[in-house]
């Protein structure tokens, strides 16, 4: 018995001491590296312990853990970036004609002046994205209870491109410029009856004799600076020089402007307004080129002398397609429709007879013909 109990002492004591020099001997090594991973420089000698299909199960491994940390990082990106645009660019586009009057008064009657007005001058009320009539110049307004009467307060810190302030003073004397018949405006009819008075420093009241529910829409017309305009008699307007040199309030301002020997514009420059009170532009200059005909312009469309032209015809469509141009259709506020004179032929005041008519008429064919399917049935 005593044997045995020794014999199993001695076991005993060998185990622990076996036990306590592993645990001691790994203890050493974790002291020499402690981390568990390899190194990169002992990596590389991983394939000399793989096999051959060992290699290709890490070579996937690796392709699909590197593809999925691409993706996901692209996702992350396309999903919480946000483009911004950014500042600068030049662009020109090709105008048809010849500008006349840069001067919102007398812009109406020509696409290019009211084209180009429309940037250099801004009115108290604008059409935003939506056509609807949202405040500009003005920073809000009140209309009487009686539908005849409109308050207009103007925002504060207003300034002309020029540096001047603009005040109500330029208010009144725009539109009581526009009602003087000596200036010739085509748009004195839009304010006849109309009184403009000063209420304060910041409002303007328009009065009506009778009530115009779209009369917000006839103060988009753009205003005119008096420290300008002031010293130039109504009849002479049309002479001044600041009908081709204008100043204004808009996101644009004049910069230059270049004429032949024949004194027709060959150029029409604009810069950023310094002192415009909203959003500035991004591009740095826009340049419009003028030429008597929509094959010049296309053909300097095509020769890279313009970035854009404003309207292309049917018949040159053809000639403005490929990789490098854009085309983009834009529907005009406008229609073409058939009337009925029902006093010149009797028949036509029967309600079925020109129900027939209207049936009869293909309209899309008359699109495809006529307008080469650019157009849209209306009813």
């Amino acid at each position: 018995m005593s044997w045995k109990l020794s014999s199993l002492f001695g076991r005993y004591k060998k185990t622990k001491h076996s036990t306590s020099s592993n645990y001691l001997d790994l203890k050493l090594i974790r002291q020499i590296k402690p981390a568990n991973f390899p190194t990169w420089k002992q990596l590389k000698y991983l394939s000399k312990f793989l096999n051959s299909t060992e290699k290709k199960i890490t070579l996937s491994a690796c392709i699909i853990l590197f593809l999925s940390i691409v993706g996901w990082a692209i996702y992350g990106i396309s999903t919480h970036s946000v483009l911004v645009p950014k500042i600068g660019g030049e662009y020109s586009e090709a105008l048809i004609g010849q500008p006349k009057y840069i001067n919102p008064l007398f812009a109406a009657t020509n696409d290019i002046d009211s084209d180009i007005s429309s940037l250099i001058y801004s009115g108290l009320f604008k059409y935003d994205n939506a056509k609807k009539i949202i405040p500009d110049l003005a920073e809000n307004f009140a209309v009487g209870t009686d539908q005849k009467t409109y308050d207009i307060k103007l925002k504060k810190n207003l300034k002309w491109s020029d540096g001047e302030p603009i005040t109500t003073d330029d208010i009144l004397f725009t539109f009581e410029t526009l009602q003087n018949a000596e200036t010739g405006s085509p748009l004195i009819a839009s304010f006849q009856g109309v009184r403009v008075e000063k209420t304060d420093e910041n409002t303007v009241r328009f009065t009506l004799k009778t009530p115009y529910a779209p009369f917000l829409d006839a103060l988009t017309i753009g205003i005119l600076p008096e420290h300008i305009w002031a010293d130039i008699l109504p009849a002479n307007i049309r002479l001044a020089k600041f009908n081709w040199q204008p100043v204004g309030s808009g996101a644009w301002k004049f910069e230059k402007m270049v004429k032949d020997n024949s004194g027709s514009v060959q150029s029409y420059s604009l810069v950023p307004n310094e002192n415009f009170y909203g959003k500035k532009p991004y591009l740095r200059s826009i340049t419009f080129k003028f030429f008597t005909s929509h094959n010049e312009a296309v053909s300097a469309l095509r020769g890279q002398n313009v970035l854009g032209i404003s309207f292309v015809p049917h018949n040159l469509k053809d000639k403005v397609t490929g990789k490098n141009l854009n085309n983009f259709s834009i529907q005009l506020p406008q229609y073409t429709a058939l009337f009925f004179n029902k006093n010149a032929m009797p028949e036509l005041k029967d309600d079925d007879l020109r129900l027939a008519l209207n049936e009869a008429v293909d309209k899309a064919t008359v699109i495809k013909e006529a307008l080469d399917g650019d157009g849209l049935e209306i009813d």
